[in-house]
């Protein structure tokens, strides 16, 4: 929870597309420097969450290093939206012809809030051998590749972390029912 943040809403990393060689895993500071070490080698993007210690490589998920230490974790988690709707409501539209044919039906909608795709998330992890989506054809695979799908890492890796890539926006306007209703004439003959 956050302050000013309502309850139901979604945190996590920022997801900005996969690392497409090995010179994208190399760590930037906030003016776009590459971060050194003091003997000057380059630093490379790590996942420490906490004291993991994982190097990201060519094909990763790269996520947005909210504090520029060269470091995804626990400090680099933000705000992803909320998934309490702004509007909800529904409505109805009657038609009537003849006075004996009448034509009901009824919408319901929702608008202004975000859900998380749980299904994207378990059919584009490529963690295990679970089933996947068609999706996961477009996924990197050799140096310099530029796709929104990380490598597939059987038990490995950090690429199904929950991140903006699973949020989506879950405004809906739903067909409910229709009901056509002919209402017979009731003609009583008196001999």
């Amino acid at each position: 929870m956050q302050i000013n943040n309502p309850f139901g809403s979604f945190y996590g990393y920022n997801f900005l597309g996969v690392y497409k060689d090995k010179e994208a895993t190399l760590a930037k500071d906030e003016k776009g420097q590459l971060i050194t070490r003091p003997n000057g080698d380059p630093v490379y993007m790590t996942f420490s969450y906490p004291s993991i210690g994982y190097t990201f490589q060519p094909g990763d998920a790269m996520y947005e290093d909210v504090n520029h230490d060269g470091t995804i974790d626990y400090r680099d988690i933000v705000y992803l939206g909320n998934s309490n709707p702004q509007l909800t409501g529904g409505f109805g539209i009657n038609v009537s012809f003849a006075d004996a044919w009448r034509l009901s039906t009824f919408f319901n909608f929702r608008t202004g809030y975000q859900v998380v795709n749980g299904t994207e998330m378990n059919t584009t992890n490529m963690y295990d051998y679970d089933n996947q989506s068609t999706a996961v054809m477009r996924r990197w695979r050799n140096e310099g590749d530029v796709t929104n799908i990380p490598r597939a890492l059987y038990k490995a890796g950090y690429n199904w972390l929950g991140s903006s890539r699973y949020v989506e926006n879950g405004s809906f306007l739903r067909f409910r029912t229709a009901t056509l209703r002919y209402v017979f004439q009731n003609h009583c003959y008196k001999g």
